[in-house]
């Protein structure tokens, strides 16, 4: 008979403790898709996550390097507010009496769960091998789909990236024309600055925009439309950015269906921002730049202007249309996980053992994925701490007048950067414990199974670790 693995993990100080709670038990077993009050309560205040980073536009051109900062920070929220749902899942089925590790299973429980290949009644072991193999089936596709809904703002990015690089060969071009005292020539690179200075402002409002659509569509119910402008006393300014949102998300995903599941950075200008004319401004500029281009010292191919340019019109941006969304993904990965454990035993205690492991993937999953963008976040932060701790003297002498631009600028971009960094801390310390633990439970199911939960472990050989007590 093979024996079943109950390995410990590291305790998570970040997961309370459970307290025998049998109504809430019964309340997360019978629906897998039931939020309790941790998992709304995380939600709520991920979503505060989502609100716009907005500085002057002044404050903006001072401060080296807030645009690719504010960019990938923006980006970064988004696995971030899944980490902080899934912690509060995990919390919630703590309270309903789940164990935190297959070493806290009950033994009355343990002596429930057989091997899928170890079952008396065949008929038995075919409903948990096709429960097992419908729950593996949902955790690659969960995983593959929030992994690849990033393509369209990597693109975007990089588009970003490559205008951005034009600008720094243009200001030592201007340096170098300036001290050649050509002023005809600097008079020429000047104008190609300033239209390279609207392409990226056109390009970092699509990249914004994107990034909102795509939380939306990720399940997060707060974005960045009308935030700033909605009137909070009124209810009918909250009602009108409502509707405006849902009109546009709903047209966007119209067209998507139309196009075969994407949509394009026309659309995104046109029927995402209502932006019709930046649009077409947009197009304008970049022929300009071309134009400006070609009648200057300047190196079409050194400047990149026609492969950002290119960069640009191919983003597109998938929209699941009548696919199902990210959300519902994941629904069906907590469904697969219920399914499986009414196949062990049909009652609470078997299931609620099922959903803390799909928990657990959940949260390995958004949690190394915050990680990753936080190290990506770390040195786009440097050059704006830095400017930070350059102003933070007058920062403090301005900071005691009131509605002081300067001191606003400075709090909003102070606290996005101690934000960052400190979180990043905060993960380094956590996402260990959280992928340890989720380990556990695949080693756990794998021997439950008979095959590999996950197709990319390796460590799942059947009593190839100690069991606890031993």
């Amino acid at each position: 008979m093979t024996k079943i693995r109950q390995e410990n993990a590291p305790k998570d100080e970040l997961i309370h403790d459970k307290s025998e709670n049998t109504r809430e038990e019964k309340k997360l077993a019978g629906k897998a898709q039931f939020h309790g009050e941790f998992e709304v309560e995380a939600a709520r205040n991920g979503r505060a996550l989502f609100a716009p980073l907005k500085v002057d536009d002044r404050t903006k051109r001072t401060v080296p390097g807030l645009d690719t900062f504010s960019e990938q920070y923006s980006i970064y929220k988004i696995p971030v507010h899944h980490t902080m749902t899934s912690l509060g899942r995990i919390n919630d089925l703590r309270s309903g009496g789940a164990p935190r590790t297959p070493a806290e299973i009950p033994a009355e429980v343990m002596r429930q769960i057989k091997p899928v290949d170890n079952v008396s009644n065949k008929q038995s072991e075919q409903v948990k091998s096709g429960s097992a193999n419908q729950w593996i089936e949902q955790q690659g596709e969960l995983r593959a789909t929030f992994d690849g809904f990033l393509v369209a703002r990597e693109e975007l990015q990089s588009a970003n990236a490559m205008f951005r690089s034009a600008q720094q060969i243009i200001l030592r071009r201007q340096l170098e024309a300036k001290k050649a005292g050509n002023e005809e020539e600097k008079k020429k690179i000047d104008e190609a600055a300033e239209t390279l200075v609207k392409i990226t402002k056109f390009s970092a409002k699509a990249l914004t925009f994107t990034v909102a659509l795509e939380a939306e569509l990720l399940g997060v119910e707060e974005a960045y439309t009308a935030t700033a402008e909605m009137d909070h006393d009124s209810g009918k300014g909250v009602q009108t950015a409502e509707v405006s949102r849902s009109y546009k998300t709903d047209k966007l995903k119209d067209l998507a269906k139309q196009a075969g599941g994407e949509i394009g950075l026309k659309e995104i200008f046109i029927w995402g921002m209502g932006k019709q004319d930046e649009y077409k401004a947009l197009e304008t500029a970049i022929g300009d730049l071309t134009r400006q281009i070609g009648q200057s010292v300047l190196n079409q191919e050194d400047l990149q202007i026609e492969s950002a340019w290119k960069a640009l019109g191919n983003v597109k941006l998938a929209i699941k249309g009548t696919q199902r969304a990210f959300t519902a993904k994941r629904g069906d990965a907590r469904n697969a996980a219920q399914h499986f454990g009414q196949a062990l035993g049909g009652r609470e205690k078997t299931i609620i053992i099922a959903l803390m492991a799909e928990a657990y993937h959940e949260l390995d999953l958004f949690g190394t994925r915050s990680l990753e963008e936080a190290n990506q976040l770390a040195p786009k932060a440097r050059p704006v701490h830095q400017w930070l701790n350059d102003k933070a003297e007058r920062y403090k002498a301005d900071r005691q007048e009131e509605f002081n631009e300067f001191a606003h600028d400075y709090q909003q971009i102070g606290s996005a950067v101690i934000d960052a960094h400190k979180s990043r801390e905060l993960l380094q310390t956590e996402v260990p414990v959280w992928q340890r633990t989720a380990r556990t439970w695949r080693h756990f199911l794998s021997d439950v199974m008979g095959k590999s939960f996950d197709q990319n472990e390796t460590d799942v050989d059947a009593g190839a670790r100690k069991q606890p007590g031993t």
